[in-house]
């Protein structure tokens, strides 16, 4: 045998292999080949597919240049070489090796080789060049309507320029295609999410993970759709998957972090991205989400610290800068955290939600004769707590007030809506001049920790107020309102709010008339309290009733809702049951606030702490109705 037929033989036998699925072992018959025969590209490019297929990237590519060197104008050389320098992320040479693969093709630019067309899409996608990539795939999809990796490829082009709906369909397609591809489930879930589509992109996202559990991209797009829709076990259940696929990956710590800090678990969600930083010293994300977690375990100082730290990477993001001004605002700093709050708008949290108005946003600036719109942008809460500030805007022409309905009477009612007009809370700014949201007032007016008005500013109707008095002077005893849950959509309400039954022990104290101040669905556990309550539900149709029954009361005991801010604007004494992880507004440590002077706090000494602060509370009440 001829080395010539010798070199043949090994090369009939390394394809035997190939097609066997064992490329180990070909390569040593086409090494032999190629010592038989040094100048066959045919055996340089098979010895080449070999090592790209056990990995070894770098080693094929002088061996498919020698190829190429011998068959120049062999197209599929330079295809192979194009896909192999697309895998060594050298985009700009692989698009300038697949360009000559689709020239040297038989006919025109629209026949030939699919997957060419695709690589070549991919090439220039990766190099930026967005429009020519496009353009390549959909030569691809004209040679081949059902290539996988150009219906993938166009789909998330098509994701990443925002045009999900025409993505969805190439998504679609490649799954009638390759119904088993998790790429294509994945990306359809992206794709359906970016439309909004969340129910439906989360299934996609879940198939993807049926048929590749290490899938971590779509792990993390489904943990971020569970986080989006309030569904925070799920959305931990899904980073943790991610995780468990790509434990080197800082993303999926970060979610883990971001979940659990959601639940409330912040030393989970501490530990997670710390993970993450060490993972990514410079992740910003991180860095800001740890301020947030550190603020919520009372470590201002280290907040503080970290924060300023994620702002000095990056000094425009609104995430850090917010979460920066709640731990100022939280520490009594007011100057810089009302400036820093101003950033909230582009922050995650609120991104999308601010209102289109007809008219500018207020800079500031002297109003000088201009109608201006103050409008609530949040809860009752924080619409009664902020509307205080009204009445310091001045220079203005006419001053509309836009407010929640059931707050519209009583703000009417009041003097601090003297010269302001109370209009409906979807006022759109037609017919004004400027506008802005109640919560950037103290930014605007440049107020700080000393200055924040503290009078009592909101009056109950006098003669509805004589009422409940009279109603309840009837039973006697230390006249107590109750309310004991928020709003559940609130992201922690389930740390602040807690059952009535929890309650029990106060109505052990002697000489308590108890009322119930509660509203919505958990004011049916009082059917089921074991103790006497007057609900005073139904004699409540908006916060005007409710204020004329907490003007007749001797106090009001609640956790953090707009009740206990309605008694803090009235001056009627109130009791606050906070949180451990408290809202910025009632500082981190002491009992009394700037914002109500009749209110005091009872705080959690730990996480969810509740029996420590009722008993607390119960022991207060036992002093002061016994001083009655």
């Amino acid at each position: 045998m001829t080395g010539t037929e010798e070199a043949e033989a090994w090369l009939r036998r390394g394809a035997d292999l190939v097609r066997a699925g064992r490329p180990g072992e070909a390569e040593g018959c086409f090494r032999a080949a190629l010592a038989l025969a040094p100048g066959d590209g045919r055996a340089s490019a098979a010895l080449a597919g070999t090592l790209v297929a056990t990995g070894r990237l770098g080693e094929a590519e002088p061996l498919l240049r020698a190829a190429i060197a011998q068959k120049p104008l062999a197209a599929p050389l330079h295809a192979e070489l194009g896909g192999l320098l697309l895998r060594l992320a050298r985009p700009d040479e692989a698009a300038r090796a697949l360009r000559e693969a689709v020239r040297l093709q038989p006919g025109d630019a629209r026949t030939g080789d699919a997957r060419t067309h695709a690589r070549l899409a991919a090439a220039l996608q990766a190099c930026g060049r967005e429009r020519a990539a496009e353009r390549s795939y959909r030569d691809a999809l004209a040679l081949a309507p059902g290539e996988i990796s150009a219906l993938l490829g166009l789909g998330g082009l098509l994701t990443g320029t925002g045009r999900f709906a025409p993505a969805v369909a190439c998504f679609r397609a490649a799954i009638a295609a390759a119904p088993a591809a998790p790429a294509a489930h994945r990306g359809l879930g992206l794709a359906l999410s970016g439309l909004g589509a969340r129910e439906e992109a989360a299934r996609s996202l879940e198939e993807a993970l049926r048929l590749d559990p290490a899938d971590a991209a779509a792990a993390l797009e489904l943990g971020s759709l569970r986080v989006a829709g309030g569904s925070h076990e799920a959305a931990l259940a899904a980073y943790a998957l991610a995780r468990d696929a790509a434990p080197r990956a800082p993303e999926a710590h970060l979610g883990i972090g971001i979940a659990c800090a959601l639940l409330g678990r912040f030393a989970a969600a501490e530990t997670a991205l710390r993970e993450a930083l060490l993972l990514r010293p410079d992740y910003v994300e991180a860095l800001s989400s740890l301020g947030d977690v550190l603020r919520n375990r009372g470590r201002l100082d280290e907040a503080e610290a970290i924060l300023r730290a994620a702002l000095a990477l990056r000094p425009h993001d609104a995430d850090a800068a917010v979460h920066l001004g709640f731990v100022l605002l939280q520490a009594g700093r007011h100057a810089e955290g009302w400036r820093r709050h101003e950033a909230r708008w582009a922050a995650s949290a609120w991104r999308g939600r601010r209102r289109r108005l007809a008219c500018p946003p207020w800079r500031g600036e002297p109003l000088s004769g201009r109608r201006i719109l103050l409008y609530a942008e949040q809860g009752l809460g924080d619409t009664i707590q902020f509307c205080r500030f009204v009445p310091l805007v001045s220079g203005a022409a006419r001053i509309r007030l836009a407010a929640p309905a059931p707050l519209a009477g009583l703000l009417r009612g009041s003097d601090l809506a003297r010269d302001v007009e109370v209009v409906a809370p979807d006022a759109d700014g037609t017919g004004d001049d400027v506008a802005l949201p109640l919560m950037s007032l103290p930014a605007h007016l440049g107020i700080t920790e000393t200055t924040i008005p503290s009078t009592p500013y909101l009056q109950a109707d006098p003669a509805k107020a004589e009422a409940w008095r009279r109603r309840l002077d009837g039973a006697g005893g230390l006249r107590v309102g109750l309310v004991w849950a928020g709003d559940p959509a609130m992201a922690a309400d389930a740390r602040r709010s807690l059952s009535l039954a929890r309650l029990a022990p106060l109505a052990t104290v002697p000489g308590l008339r108890l009322v119930s101040l509660q509203l919505g669905p958990s004011a049916g556990q009082i059917r089921e309290a074991g103790f006497a309550m007057l609900d005073a539900a139904p004699d409540l149709a908006d916060l005007a009733d409710t204020a004329a029954l907490v003007a007749g009361l001797d106090l009001v005991v609640g956790v953090d809702t707009a009740v206990l801010h309605l008694a803090g604007a009235l001056g009627r004494p109130a009791w606050l049951l906070n949180r451990f992880d408290t809202c910025w507004r009632w500082g981190g440590t002491g009992t009394t606030t700037p914002w109500y002077p009749s209110m005091r706090i009872f705080r959690q000494p730990e996480p969810g702490a509740w029996d420590a602060v009722i008993a607390e509370v119960r022991a207060a009440l036992s002093r002061l109705a016994a001083d009655q």
